[in-house]
């Protein structure tokens, strides 16, 4: 996958389902996916799960940031939501627009927000597959910024 085209998405996903949250935990607790669909789908935020699905499985979420969203009235969901500040960080030292590679997660500092995105979630977000790599360079391609590389 392109660079430009990589960042162009991750921007637009950010701008666009304006959701995110950090913790390690996704697996173990993200059993609640369905009701977090079930919750925009009744509110009309959302007209199908699938778009519901793919928007919230590319995040890394804390548990606090999951209940908190669940606790959220239907108006809370369209915009930055009663629950920003149970799920996004402040940027640290006051960085902007900037991507580091945490392992398999891409963490994303943008609107002085930081997101925490699982790279195989992005990549199958755009029907690809993640190869394992977070970083600058994969078989002999290099980026500016951290990414997740994708084939």
């Amino acid at each position: 996958m392109d660079f430009k085209l990589a960042t162009f998405m991750l921007l637009t996903t950010i701008l666009y389902c304006q959701v995110g949250c950090g913790d390690d935990e996704w697996h173990k607790h993200y059993g609640k996916l369905d009701e977090i669909c079930d919750l925009y789908l009744e509110c009309g935020v959302f007209e199908r799960r699938d778009g519901c699905e793919r928007t919230w499985s590319i995040y890394v979420l804390s548990r606090e940031c999951v209940d908190a969203i669940l606790k959220t009235s239907c108006e809370g969901l369209e915009g930055w939501g009663d629950f920003s500040a149970a799920c996004w960080d402040q940027c640290s030292g006051g960085a902007s627009d900037t991507f580091e590679c945490k392992g398999d997660n891409l963490i994303s500092c943008s609107e002085s927000r930081e997101y925490i995105f699982r790279c195989e979630g992005l990549c199958e977000r755009e029907f690809e597959k993640y190869t394992g790599v977070c970083g600058k360079e994969y078989k002999g391609e290099t980026s500016i910024n951290d990414h997740c590389w994708c084939e």
